[in-house]
């Protein structure tokens, strides 16, 4: 098995595709199972508001200073606060959102596009075991971001949380193609790391490597199978970023 989130010893190492898919027998796919690929092993399992303490110190207003704006440029138009927060994430706004994918392909390729010098990470997340933990007799999988539902109010921006909460599976209405592309799925943070060490979630999310030396071979496994930035993000600017790299790489003259 991989590395727990909250253990030190030696991970296994994923050196190609056909490594990736020998974890199913490992993992024990009798429930769902998500991945996240990370380039750089070092990374913790953060969301982006929580990198950096002047984000996380006024979620609010940039929250506020984006819906303010985005309608001029999005042709969707979010309803409620959880969609609002799901828009900005797809846009780059730091967010208490953690991007998970449905699909190991997906989260693998995250692992080897960037820092080639760098070792990747895998994690593989069981997502009701972390909704079991986070909720207790209120358990529920799959938890869906919509206002309507309370389950989430301790987790909203302002709200304080609970001593000793961490974070929930949830997953998202599908507006935009991005998310399906990557079979996106999140986790939900109540506050900053408390997803490293926590020994209740020993087993809950596993932690593998992905060495620099293998990432590019892997990157060429993963085209063939038609993942690529072009499947992964499917809009025109990327298609364009695509298709030019691809001529800039070929030995054709045009």
């Amino acid at each position: 098995m991989g590395e727990t989130v909250s253990t030190s010893k030696d991970p296994i190492e994923i050196e190609s595709v056909s490594d990736l898919v020998g974890l199913h027998q490992a993992l024990g796919l009798g429930e769902p199972v998500w991945f996240r690929g990370q380039a750089d092993y070092a990374f913790s399992l953060n969301p982006s508001l929580f990198r950096n303490e002047g984000h996380a110190d006024h979620e609010r207003e940039m929250l506020d200073e984006f819906k303010h704006d985005a309608l001029l440029w999005s042709e969707y138009s979010p309803v409620g606060e959880w969609a609002w927060m799901v828009l900005a994430q797809h846009y780059g706004l730091p967010t208490r959102l953690l991007d998970w994918s449905q699909s190991p392909l997906q989260a693998l390729y995250f692992a080897v596009v960037d820092h080639p010098d760098e070792d990747g990470a895998l994690f593989v997340l069981h997502p009701k075991q972390l909704n079991r933990f986070a909720f207790g007799n209120a358990f529920r999988f799959p938890v869906l971001l919509d206002d309507g539902d309370h389950t989430l109010e301790a987790y909203a921006p302002g709200a304080g949380g609970r001593r000793g909460m961490i974070p929930a599976a949830v997953v998202a209405y599908n507006h935009f193609p991005r998310i399906g592309a990557q079979k996106g799925v999140f986790t939900l943070y109540p506050a900053r790391d408390c997803f490293q060490s926590d020994d209740t979630l020993a087993g809950c999310c596993l932690k593998y490597r992905v060495p620099s030396e293998s990432k590019d071979e892997i990157l060429r496994e993963l085209k063939f199978l038609c993942i690529d930035e072009a499947s992964s993000y499917p809009d025109l600017d990327h298609l364009a970023k695509h298709i030019k790299v691809n001529y800039d790489s070929s030995k054709t003259s045009l």
